[in-house]
């Protein structure tokens, strides 16, 4: 096959030239997904940097277990940071 594919009226559609797929329903992955770029959600709401793995997220994250971080924590531009070398925090604001 040398030209697109294309199936039922563009549901479905890979173009030769570039190899882009693009699908009007729903994707499902029963396995694995290896993804060697960046993965941009939406617009990027959600996207993971396939250089460095940084994640941005911009909606909230909610985690209903234990978050484990095992590197500096900072919130808001350095308003609290905690070390992750000896636990020491530092806040811009008040603490009581």
């Amino acid at each position: 096959m040398t030209g697109d594919l294309s199936v039922k009226d563009d549901k479905f559609v890979v173009t030769a030239t570039s190899g882009n797929v693009a699908t009007a329903g729903t994707l499902t992955v029963a396995s694995n997904a290896l993804v060697t770029g960046d993965l941009s959600v939406n617009n990027s709401k959600f996207v993971v940097t396939a250089s460095s793995g940084n994640t941005a997220a911009a909606g909230t994250l909610t985690v209903a277990g234990t978050a484990l971080v095992t590197g500096d924590l900072s919130v808001k531009d350095g308003k609290f940071v905690v070390s992750a070398a000896d636990g020491n925090f530092d806040s811009a604001g008040s603490i009581s």
